[in-house]
């Protein structure tokens, strides 16, 4: 596609448009967190006035400044508008795409919907697989509100494999984890299979008993001993001597003292001079839980990055020795090519130490964190009151598929209970309006036909979704030492204006493509400092682009009182609009009618899109596109080919 050139000066429209995606991207981005991690790039609006192509003045000294450029010839449709009484911008784009610049198989589109307490976005996509990928099939539903917080993933997916796997035939992992307020529950395996046989073999089986005052280890081994080392465990005898030498010196560290007891023992001498080594035994630790406290407490108390008096450190060294351990258990198998490893831990007792944590939060001199820091008491707290208990299942598979490929298996989901509660309770606390409603719905897979499939649906329902954004903003761009003052001052004036709604559409056919966006404020007239500013500072009233009848594009831009009513064409040549090459019509001179926005289109297209994914029933088996990535880089590629806005 050739190149097309509007200056943006030329075009303030887009950068009202360009608020709008701003704020689409921001929120899309970070909404379940309020936006709370928004940045902003010093990225300066360029507030010099670009000359008019012609000037048509009127009577009262109102005029219109026409900026014209040659049309592309794979573009179609060409309509763009803004009415800063109306509060309104549009813009309608639509062309041919050359054959370079897209796949001819791609087709597709994409919604996004921006209104002050919500964003919704849909999207599919269907193009040619990419050769890396023999086959895949994902799967993903989250949704957080005030009474549930869920979310599922599944990931099937088979890939061109790499040389370097070759040494690496499987790899396969399960588990789950429990957590509430003063538990904690994990449990799963790892299996491997190596290409290589590895040395070492081995076999142990661990576990760990709180007696109260100490802990009882209870290990099995079966392990090859090195030539260096027969001679620690080649009897009985010696191996217990060897048992109480480890374990004895631990204990004396913190005070205690150990009981060691073999169950089993067996060694045999192998043909190079090593052993075999199969031994079971116990190791009681007696007196040692409060050895560890003082040993915790030295530590903590002597940390400068801590600074915590001795008193506090004491504290907190207590409540961790006081957490109780209900099962600890773990086994690992090395033999041959395999290896297998298994856990089971159980604790409880946790409370005591989450609010030692905590209460030295309070301690904290970080001004430029209290907000925070607040937040986060108040969750716990919240989280411990609600008794709040989440829960997570995972499981990874990695295989060699055949002699080319290889196969991924990922699945995880989190649920929760008493979430409700737990909302309840950050509400008494006064965090409610962070915890907005977040529905992500998507799916994708490669068909029969080797075609990418692919559709997501995401919905953000929150009080005050933008205002929030913007403060966040303000607040990133008063703390970043490369936003000037105008940036400050642009994202105020925004803030002003009284956002409603904000919107983009996107289709895409392999052959053209059509965009259609759109945003109205209720107060476009606090943004009238900046898009004034791109016309010398004359009050703009209003914008309209459209193809002209030679497909040129033709943007009229109609200002009120650009010159006093008795002015003569060199007062207008002299302002910033206007240069030597500038045709400038005075009252009487002309007759001619100029582009109009089309506000009733505008009006229509962000009414219709108001309504979009409001109703559930319209929701179809979806196939969803994770995060729109493909798409929206596809987009992004075509609107620039589409309306490039570097004027030479």
């Amino acid at each position: 596609m050739s190149e097309t050139t509007i200056s943006l000066q030329g075009n303030a429209v887009t950068a009202v448009l360009l608020v709008a995606v701003m704020l689409l991207g921001t929120v899309a981005a970070a909404a379940p967190a309020a936006a709370s991690d928004s940045s902003i790039d010093a990225q300066q609006i360029d507030d010099s006035a670009d000359p008019a192509d012609e000037i048509y003045v009127d009577g009262d000294g109102d005029a219109v400044l026409v900026y014209e450029d040659d049309g592309d010839d794979e573009l179609t449709t060409f309509d763009l508008g803004m009415h800063v009484s109306e509060g309104l911008a549009h813009t309608l784009i639509e062309g041919d795409v050359e054959e370079d610049e897209l796949d001819e198989s791609a087709a597709g589109g994409m919604s996004l919907v921006l209104e002050e307490d919500r964003f919704f976005g849909e999207g599919d996509l269907q193009m040619e697989s990419p050769d890396e990928l023999e086959d895949m099939s994902l799967d993903v539903y989250g949704e957080q509100s005030s009474e549930t917080s869920e979310f599922d993933a599944d990931l099937e997916m088979i890939f061109e494999g790499e040389e370097a796997a070759d040494d690496f035939e499987s790899f396969e992992t399960t588990g789950d984890a429990e957590v509430t307020p003063d538990t904690f529950a994990t449990s799963g395996d790892v299996n491997a299979e190596l290409g290589t046989v590895q040395g070492g073999e081995f076999y142990y089986d661990v576990s760990v008993t709180d007696t109260g005052d100490g802990y009882t280890l209870d290990v099995t081994q079966d392990e090859i001993v090195s030539q260096f080392q027969t001679g620690m465990w080649e009897t009985e005898e010696a191996a217990e001597q060897t048992l109480e030498g480890q374990y004895g010196m631990l204990a004396e560290e913190f005070g205690g003292s150990t009981e060691i007891t073999i169950e089993s023992y067996a060694y045999t001498e192998t043909e190079d001079g090593e052993g075999d080594l199969d031994i079971s035994y116990t190791v009681e630790f007696q007196n040692v839980q409060d050895g560890f406290a003082d040993v915790f407490a030295q530590v903590l108390a002597e940390d400068p990055e801590l600074d915590l008096s001795q008193a506090e450190a004491d504290a907190l060294a207590e409540s961790l020795v006081d957490v109780e351990i209900d099962t600890m258990e773990f086994t690992a198998e090395q033999s041959g090519t395999s290896f297998d490893a298994d856990w089971s831990i159980e604790l409880s007792n946790l409370e005591g130490a989450v609010d030692e944590m905590v209460t030295l939060i309070d301690t904290i001199d970080a001004p430029e964190l209290e907000d925070e820091l607040d937040e986060f008491q108040d969750t716990v707290e919240a989280q411990q009151e609600a008794n709040l208990e989440q829960y997570y299942e995972w499981s990874a598979t990695f295989e060699q598929y055949d002699a080319e490929h290889d196969r991924v298996n990922l699945s995880l989901s989190t649920d929760t209970a008493n979430w409700s509660e737990y909302v309840n309770e950050l509400e008494e606390r006064g965090i409610d309006g962070t915890m907005g409603d977040v529905t992500i719905d998507l799916t994708a897979e490669i068909d029969d036909n080797d075609v990418l499939v692919a559709d997501m649906a995401l919905e953000v329902e929150q009080e005050e979704l933008v205002e929030q954004a913007l403060d966040s903003m303000i607040e990133a761009a008063a703390e970043d030492p490369m936003a000037g003052p105008e940036v400050n001052e642009f994202l105020t004036d925004l803030e002003d204006s009284e956002f409603e709604i904000a919107a983009m559409d996107v289709d895409v056919d392999g052959e053209t493509v059509s965009i259609e966006a759109g945003a109205q404020f209720g107060n476009m007239e606090a943004l009238s400092e900046e898009i004034n500013e791109a016309f010398g500072g004359h009050e703009v009233t209003e914008i309209a682009g459209a193809l002209e009848d030679d497909d040129t594009m033709g943007i009229h831009v109609h200002v009120d009182a650009l010159v006093d009513a008795d002015a003569d064409e060199g007062d207008v040549r002299a302002l910033a609009v206007a240069d030597d090459d500038t045709e400038i019509y005075m009252d009487g001179d002309w007759d001619r009618d100029f582009n109009r926005m089309d506000t009733a289109a505008a009006e229509e297209f962000l009414g219709t899109q108001s309504d979009a994914g409001m109703d559930d029933e319209g929701a179809d088996d979806d196939d969803s596109l994770p995060g729109f990535g493909p798409l929206v880089a596809l987009v992004s590629l075509l609107a620039v080919a589409l309306i490039a806005r570097n004027r030479n």
